[in-house]
């Protein structure tokens, strides 16, 4: 898959290669998963950023929801999360940072009862629920230095600092337990547009299927992530859901550990079915990566 014409400029060949690998993915989903736009809306993070922009803001309590939801997107079957949020927002009275950082050892072992008993959660649950309450003393830090939460995630992120700031060991604000992929997953909570690049997109996007991330960690492809979004024109959070859509147990669940490539309109681009012929011993051309090498003003992936 070629740029427009010989003279076309990089540029016009990047934003022609997203579009046409946006064409694509909205294609398998359509196939697969006809009702993939209603399930955005329903995850609630694409309205979320379309609200901020409204004026929304989120309040310090919703802030911790929204770090609780996180960790729980963390190796487990979201659907069942999904399907639960509203009893998982009323399982304590009090969201506040300050609340939830005093919590003590019996509560967490009661809320973890809560959730083993209503099935939800993954074999992580009990040490997200003991990280809660520490992480709701930086969260109370950060609405102190502030005003909000929300004030404190803001002013970080338009300085680009933000993901650094919540990850990084050293750093005086790093939430216990996130990493690159849930620090994202918290801003997407917040409202603010991101990727969040877990293991459907380090596994899907590297390059033992689609190599359009020739080094797969999570910030290059969040990174890659956030540059097609702006070459597609299209918010980050939705890009991000639509591979997570098409690759998740419980949706299209195409592109999963174990991927149905007979059925994949991207399996022409990609290594993995490749792969499969070449084991059984039949010829094929080098791996190929139609979507990557694609310059973004920092170098190329």
């Amino acid at each position: 898959m070629s740029g427009r014409s010989e003279g076309a400029s990089g540029r016009d060949t990047a934003v022609y290669q997203a579009d046409t690998f946006v064409s694509l993915l909205t294609a398998a989903l359509e196939r697969h998963l006809p009702l993939w736009r209603h399930l955005i809306h329903d995850l609630a993070q694409v309205p979320k950023i379309e609200a901020r922009r409204a004026g929304w803001r989120p309040s310090d309590a919703e802030a911790v929801q929204a770090l609780l939801l996180s960790y729980l997107s963390a190796m487990t079957d979201w659907s069942r999360i999904q399907a639960a949020l509203e009893q998982i927002r009323g399982v304590l009275p009090d969201w506040t940072p300050r609340v939830v950082a005093s919590l003590s050892p019996n509560e967490i072992t009661r809320l973890q009862r809560w959730f083993l008993d209503h099935r939800l959660g993954s074999v992580l649950l009990g040490q997200q629920l003991r990280s809660l309450p520490h992480a709701a003393v930086i969260l109370d830090r950060m609405s102190r230095e502030a005003g909000s939460v929300d004030a404190f995630v803001h002013k970080a992120q338009q300085a680009g600092t933000i993901i650094e700031l919540l990850t990084t060991k050293n750093s005086e604000w790093k939430l216990p337990g996130v990493g690159v992929a849930l620090a994202a997953e918290f801003l997407k909570n917040l409202g603010h547009d991101d990727f969040k690049p877990d293991r459907h997109m380090l596994r899907m996007l590297g390059p033992s299927r689609l190599n359009i991330v020739g080094r797969p960690s999570q910030l290059e492809t969040r990174r890659w992530g956030l540059w097609m979004a702006r070459e597609a024109r299209m918010p980050a959070a939705q890009l991000d859901q639509m591979l997570w859509l098409y690759c998740a147990r419980g949706y299209a669940a195409v592109c999963s550990a174990r991927p149905r490539c007979q059925e994949c309109l991207l399996a022409s681009a990609c290594n993995f079915p490749k792969s499969l012929r070449r084991g059984q011993g039949e010829a094929s051309a080098a791996p190929r990566h139609p979507f990557t090498r694609l310059s973004h003003g920092r170098g190329k992936f």
